[in-house]
């Protein structure tokens, strides 16, 4: 029970270590899938990226895990000036709840709303 959200975040090849040292200690072993995506297109994010996404996680602030990784996507957020980083989080009801960076280039968020 509770709320789920799915979660993406990606990092700059050279910031890996750290997020997968994170996960490692606070997450299951298949928690998680890892792309790596190499971007040309737009010189501010041009580079190496490892995206990181998880589907129907409970994502609360009150747990070590997700502040733990908060907190990393926070600083690297804050030193890079929003270059070497993003994190957006969906909840069940289809709403972002937690975003930092510019994941809008990485991510693409459509909410429906359909008659069946």
């Amino acid at each position: 029970m509770g709320y789920r959200s799915d979660v993406i975040f990606g990092v700059k090849k050279e910031h890996k270590d750290k997020i997968d040292t994170i996960i490692s200690e606070h997450f299951a072993e298949d928690c998680w899938s890892v792309t790596n995506k190499k971007i040309n297109d737009y010189e501010y994010i041009k580079g190496d990226w490892v995206i990181y996404s998880a589907k129907y996680l409970k994502w609360y602030y009150e747990f070590e895990e997700v502040r733990a990784i908060s907190r990393v996507i926070d600083r690297i957020d804050h030193q890079s000036n929003s270059k070497e980083c993003f994190m957006v989080c969906l909840g069940e009801d289809g709403e972002i709840h937690d975003d930092i960076g510019k994941w809008y280039d990485f991510v693409e968020h459509k909410y429906e709303i359909k008659l069946w």
